[in-house]
């Protein structure tokens, strides 16, 4: 627990955890809709709840955990006393975090919570149905995603594409079928993911005969997959992800880890992006920042011999 210790500052975590709990982190971009989508389940009553992003400025710049209660007769049979937790993480290009500094607050909550032996029941990626295109930083950001996850992680993904319930109003204006494509292009860019057993849903703010659903149903959907993953009969067994098991059981820092070394990837192409942008102090500011999470990133050449030997796992 040395490397949970050293990344942990305090009420970074979820205490008094039960291993019963299912625990279900949503991620994706800044903007995307993962705070509306917790706003949604809750209903407002959480104490404070969630606040939205407007799509520029980020709201979420720390992890924070709400405790869910459904509704929902079938959902309240399956889940059988269960508490359901929701963690909403800050998106990567956060506009109040570095990418680092918030890759280490999503470690922080993952390792420390429940004494470093918290299990997921399902990881929820929302990305925006439209507007705009898959950017080079969605790609990398993504990226840096299944790292965290890890092989045994990504078959309880569920990539949830947001804004469906504006599909009427923007096809009127930019022409039949554009959400679809847009939905193929996306699964075309997550191929990987989803063949390794992730799936996706298309969520909108109630459901419809077209295959969207609303919050409730979506995360229905993922617990009652979640539940499917068990120890032994009745009993729910969940999944550490990559990120968690890499800090927690090989006792490797953070700059060790699979999904730091994916995150260094990025910063290096920036880096050389805004090399080539010429000398103004705009760029020198970004420069500088990238170059102080880079050192942050660095290992030794004996913890690289390490990491070869060890492979990427």
């Amino acid at each position: 627990m040395n490397q949970v210790r050293r990344l942990t500052q305090s009420g970074e975590c979820l205490e008094n955890g039960r291993d019963s709990d299912l625990v279900i982190p949503i991620m994706g971009p800044t903007g995307s809709g993962k705070s509306s989508f917790i706003r949604a389940l809750l209903n407002d009553l959480a104490s404070p709840g969630p606040e939205v992003s407007n799509g520029i400025n980020s709201c979420t710049s720390v992890v924070q955990h709400y405790f869910f209660e459904p509704k929902s007769k079938s959902l309240q049979a399956k889940i059988n006393g269960r508490r359901v937790v929701l963690v909403d993480t800050p998106g990567f290009d956060d506009t109040n975090a570095s990418d680092l500094e918030i890759l280490r607050r999503i470690a922080v909550w993952l390792t420390a919570s429940y004494g470093g032996q918290m299990k997921v029941a399902g990881i929820i990626y929302i990305y925006p149905i439209f507007p705009g295109r898959y950017t080079h930083n969605d790609r990398t950001n993504v990226k840096v995603f299944k790292k965290l996850c890890g092989n045994n992680g990504i078959k309880w993904v569920t990539f949830a594409t947001s804004r469906w319930d504006q599909e009427e109003a923007i096809e009127a204006l930019e022409g039949k079928g554009v959400f679809t494509t847009r939905e193929g292009q996306l699964h075309s860019h997550w191929k990987d993911m989803l063949a390794s057993g992730a799936t996706s849903g298309r969520l909108a703010k109630t459901n419809s005969p077209r295959g969207k659903y609303s919050a409730h149903s979506l995360l229905e959907e993922v617990i009652t997959k979640g539940l499917e993953n068990k120890a032994k009969e009745d009993e729910f067994a969940g999944v550490m992800v990559a990120l968690q098991e890499q800090i927690v059981k090989k006792k490797r820092n953070l700059p060790k880890t699979a999904a730091a070394r994916e995150l260094k990837k990025k910063l290096d192409v920036l880096m050389r992006e805004y090399n080539s942008l010429g000398d103004n102090e705009t760029v020198r500011q970004k420069t500088r920042a990238i170059v102080g999470q880079l050192d942050e990133l660095k290992i030794s050449l004996g913890g690289r011999i390490k990491l070869f030997l060890l492979g990427n796992s």
